[in-house]
């Protein structure tokens, strides 16, 4: 049976969760761990991850960049992302700047024109973060078009799993 439920934590105050759940999943879950976030995707409760991995980059040139390579047999879980355009950055035609998980795209981060001064950006995914489609897939930056002068710095963080 599924109900709405309120748990009172012993030590905390008490914990408003909506929806429909399974009481006892989220008792059991109150009582390994303070932090825990709800996945639409497969109506479950998991722990909330904590970042472990954080990547600072530049990129100027057209193409996959990759950013990220999680260790072998592992996935990233991309928890969020944000973006600079160093000063002017310039370049021949105008650019897309894409978060990519080896062919598939995660986001578009931005867009630019010939000449764009002082954009940027940020993202936090919801929940535990963007889960990798495939074990060893990297993280990479796709540019339409390379960069002439300036360049982008991108920094991500998030976890292996």
């Amino acid at each position: 049976m599924t109900l709405p439920v309120i748990i009172d934590q012993p030590d905390l105050s008490t914990v408003a969760v909506s929806g429909t759940v399974d009481a006892v999943t989220v008792v059991d879950k109150v009582s390994q761990s303070n932090a825990f976030v709800f996945n639409n995707a497969t109506s479950t409760w998991e722990e909330q991850r904590t970042p472990t991995t954080l990547v600072f980059t530049s990129i100027a040139t057209s193409g996959y960049n990759t950013i990220w390579t999680p260790a072998a047999g592992k996935k990233f879980c991309l928890m969020g992302a944000e973006w600079h355009l160093r000063v002017t950055s310039t370049c021949a035609t105008s650019s897309e700047f894409i978060l990519d998980d080896n062919g598939t795209t995660v986001m578009e981060m931005c867009s630019m024109g010939t000449t764009t001064t002082g954009n940027s950006g940020s993202v936090t995914f919801p929940g535990n973060g963007y889960k990798s489609v495939a074990v060893n897939n990297p993280l990479r930056v796709r540019l339409t078009a390379a960069l002439t002068a300036g360049g982008i710095c991108v920094t991500v963080w998030g976890t292996e799993e």
